[in-house]
């Protein structure tokens, strides 16, 4: 994993110039994209680049296992978790938590915020249904 198109003169393109510092840090993106420099596996993983390394033989069973995880999710809540970690990103922190504070309220409303409330109480796994 790296970048080597700059070994190449071609300019970085396709948001590399705004994920990458976010990611991994300004100098350590700088760094990669001057130097075109490759990454291993193990690096990627140190640097926040990626979130989780398998062997390749256990790549289709794991990635699938993750995929069925965040499927069983409340998605409502989680486009709602996505908004406020995105929001926040470019503000500052009051109006961060008064963005927060908006969409926890709008989650409260959902069936999947009752039937996750139920199930704890009731000391079972949650059934959502996207709702």
């Amino acid at each position: 994993m790296g970048d080597h198109r700059t070994s190449r003169a071609i300019c970085m393109l396709h948001g590399a110039s705004w994920f990458l510092p976010r990611i991994i840090g300004f100098a350590q993106a700088t760094e990669i994209i001057f130097t075109g420099r490759h990454l291993d596996a193990k690096e990627a993983l140190k640097m926040g680049l990626v979130n989780k390394v398998f062997p390749a033989s256990e790549f289709s069973a794991k990635s699938k296992e993750f995929i069925q995880k965040i499927a069983e999710m409340p998605t409502i809540c989680l486009g709602y978790n996505k908004a406020m970690i995105n929001y926040s990103y470019n503000n500052n922190l009051t109006s961060s938590l008064q963005n927060e504070f908006k969409l926890f309220s709008e989650n409260m409303k959902t069936h999947d915020y009752g039937e996750g409330n139920k199930s704890f109480l009731e000391k079972r796994e949650p059934i959502f249904k996207g709702k």
